[in-house]
């Protein structure tokens, strides 16, 4: 996506919330969201990961994923991202 034209990115963010929502319906669970933070003060001063945190659409893939799942009957909980890496430290070894 990170070389792609807004229309192409645009119709991929829309196959990808379908995917995301499909998972989701098929399984019987909600969506867990993670808000992340892609704010200038989290730049750092490696030029490609600037650019790549700068350019990545994550208000319009969550957007899209939200707006699919309200339309599939699926539910979106926003959590924080402590919380997921705390649950996966818990997981047993596989």
């Amino acid at each position: 996506m990170a070389f792609s034209c807004s229309f192409r990115r645009a119709y991929l963010i829309g196959v990808l919330a379908k995917v995301v929502v499909g998972i989701a319906k098929t399984l019987g669970k909600p969506i867990a969201s993670e808000d992340l933070d892609f704010g200038k003060d989290r730049l750092d001063t490696n030029k490609n990961f600037n650019r790549m945190a700068a350019n990545f659409p994550y208000r319009k893939i969550t957007e899209a994923i939200i707006r699919k799942a309200y339309k599939e009957g699926v539910g979106v909980k926003p959590v924080r991202p402590a919380t997921i890496g705390y649950c996966m430290e818990r997981l047993p070894p596989h």
